[in-house]
């Protein structure tokens, strides 16, 4: 048995992690999982049970998907966090590559860990978007922290500052931009239908609206979006 030379030149910390990369989301047999170390030549922690339930094997071995979250898992996160911090992977990478945020179906468990695993700060985005969950609801939080993400690359503390107000509209006043899109967001969800644009996009949108209106020391009252159709606007 042979390896591929990318394989090769990566540090082996478990067997899941080895299969995981290896093979996308294809579960090795358990001869396979005993043999490669050995071939590969580093050591790795291995856990030994017995009086398994026969199902526990059967789901091991048979070839089921694995999705990116229980790659996640395998790897230590906490379970609470890993569909958020697979969708947070996805959205990444397709607005990275297309501008826009959607869930591409074609996208493979490796592509998302080279993303986890190359952007290790969209964790601490993720963190930060939690609570903003109650404005734009739970599924929402991975698009805010993919946005806080690169907020932070123009000023840190402002975009921290700015998804905290998001969170919890403390101390706001009429016209910051926050208070603008936590007064109006339940309204404008009206307008995706007629712009063409989803509700994952539109709430893009209007968070880089209202980031570019903070860095441009507007206060507005109203939300005007000028996006084109299929379009978001540029981060400022």
């Amino acid at each position: 048995m042979r390896l591929d030379p990318l394989i090769s030149e990566r540090i082996i910390e478990t067997y899941f992690v080895f299969y995981e990369i290896r093979r996308e989301d294809f579960v090795l047999s358990r001869l396979d999982r005993a043999e490669e170390p050995f071939h590969h030549g580093k050591p790795v922690r291995s856990l030994v049970t017995s009086g398994l339930k026969s199902e526990v094997v059967t789901t091991i071995d048979t070839g089921l998907t694995r999705t990116f979250a229980d790659f996640l898992a395998v790897l230590g996160e906490k379970l609470s966090n890993t569909k958020k911090l697979s969708d947070s992977a996805i959205y990444f990478m397709e607005y990275l590559k297309s501008g826009v945020f959607k869930k591409s179906k074609s996208v493979t468990n490796p592509q998302l860990n080279k993303i986890y695993r190359t952007h290790p700060k969209i964790k601490g985005s993720l963190e930060k978007a939690q609570g903003t969950s109650k404005i734009f609801g739970p599924s929402k939080a991975p698009i805010v922290a993919v946005l806080h993400y690169y907020f932070s690359k123009k000023n840190s503390k402002m975009a921290d500052k700015f998804i905290m107000d998001l969170a919890t509209g403390e101390a706001l006043r009429k016209g910051d931009p926050a208070h603008t899109i936590r007064e109006n967001w339940k309204n404008i969800l009206d307008d995706a239908k007629e712009k063409g644009m989803t509700h994952a996009n539109l709430l893009a949108e209007v968070l880089i609206w209202g980031w570019n209106s903070l860095r441009q020391n507007r206060r507005p009252t109203k939300i005007i979006l000028q996006c084109q159709k299929g379009k978001l606007s540029k981060i400022e």
